[in-house]
């Protein structure tokens, strides 16, 4: 597994070194697993207030809860195109109750539900605009 993130990792720098030479801006790739080990990402998004309003977003999201089983529905990858980063990864759950739930990083066991019901929305048009 941590060959497959390796390799995910550096295969994800190499794009966005290559998109991201001349651009100073963030960038937002939000996609899903194709199957257990690949990540396919569909939309990118570069205009500054929702990259904004998913940090902040993200960053608020304190309320501990049960970890998932199940690979999640998304992942969001927030990328610095101008330092050639990954500022962030962000596993995603919708769940049947209307909530979200996000993991942080690759590593971490902490989960976090998004209660916010503004917030909910904006991470769910964010990802239906994929």
């Amino acid at each position: 597994m941590k060959r497959k993130i390796i390799t995910f990792l550096l295969f994800l720098g190499s794009i966005v070194s290559l998109v991201g030479c001349n651009s100073d801006k963030e960038e937002l790739s939000i996609g899903s697993y194709e199957n257990g080990d690949t990540i396919k990402f569909s939309q990118f998004i570069t205009e500054e207030k929702p990259v904004e309003q998913f940090k902040t977003i993200i960053s608020n999201a304190t309320t501990p809860t049960e970890s998932m089983e199940r690979d999640p529905d998304y992942v969001m990858a927030l990328n610095n195109r101008e330092k050639s980063t990954m500022e962030m990864f962000v596993s995603v759950w919708e769940s049947n109750s209307d909530e979200i739930v996000i993991k942080r990083g690759f590593n971490s066991e902490d989960y976090f539900r998004i209660e916010d019901r503004k917030d909910i929305q904006k991470i769910k048009k964010l990802i239906q605009d994929k």
